[in-house]
């Protein structure tokens, strides 16, 4: 149960992260990204459903401040969500969710 409900917190977080400066992220979107939300895992069901509104770093960051070690991560990586579309790889330094 752990490893599933973690996996789960690790989706809903990378599906976030990467929604962040797109079109998904806009008020229309986020029905369509919302989708893509998994119905389990410890951010489930509060967590979860403050990350559903968010649409920019400071919204994030505020549904996850109940969230300490999440909070911490997103801490670790937002710089690599900062910029927009496909040259966010190729940012030297910065590191993705995936790369930790």
């Amino acid at each position: 149960g752990h490893m599933l409900k973690m996996e789960a917190d690790f989706r809903v977080l990378l599906v976030t992260l990467n929604a962040l400066n797109t079109d998904l992220s806009t008020e229309s979107k986020l029905q369509d990204r919302n989708s893509l939300y998994p119905s389990f895992g410890y951010l489930y069901p509060e967590g979860t459903k403050e990350l559903r509104k968010v649409w920019n770093e400071t919204t994030v960051r505020a549904a996850l401040e109940p969230y300490a070690k999440y909070l911490h991560l997103f801490d670790q990586v937002k710089q690599f969500y900062e910029t927009e579309g496909e040259g966010r790889s190729t940012q030297p330094g910065f590191q993705s969710i995936e790369d930790l």
